[in-house]
């Protein structure tokens, strides 16, 4: 085990590995590169989508679209698009009489930490086809 605290920039060191009980182990060193990049922050609107509708219904939300915004190391700024998220509304978790529902945010790339959706709460209303 290792530990090292406000790293500022990337680090390579040669560590031995940690010897097991009747374990042979060669190369009994490896070399390690702890990559440090900053973060930054980014917001993407993305599509709000009904999922868990009974056949029949519409479950249509206002507004369409939503903000979500999370950190990302500077690498993933770019590739990072709204492609990459997917928010559901889930008509399972409708309260009868109201006329509100969260949002969740149900895929998401690895490097997003952090997120938060705007708004977090989307009005809806549910249509007869």
């Amino acid at each position: 085990p290792f530990s090292y605290h406000e790293l500022e920039d990337s680090l390579e060191l040669e560590t031995e590995l940690t010897p097991m009980h009747n374990v042979k182990m060669l190369p009994s060193k490896v070399n390690m590169r702890i990559g440090v990049e900053q973060l930054t922050q980014k917001t993407v609107e993305v599509p709000v989508t009904p999922v868990n509708v009974p056949e029949g219904l519409t479950l249509r939300t206002f507004p369409r679209r939503v903000k979500v915004t999370f950190q990302t190391v500077i690498s993933e700024y770019e590739p990072t698009t709204s492609n990459d998220f997917t928010v559901e509304a889930d008509y399972s978790s409708v309260v009868p009489g109201t006329e509100s529902i969260k949002p969740v945010i149900t895929r998401y790339p690895s490097s997003a930490r952090h997120m938060s959706l705007s708004p977090r709460v989307v009005e809806f209303i549910i249509e007869q086809q």
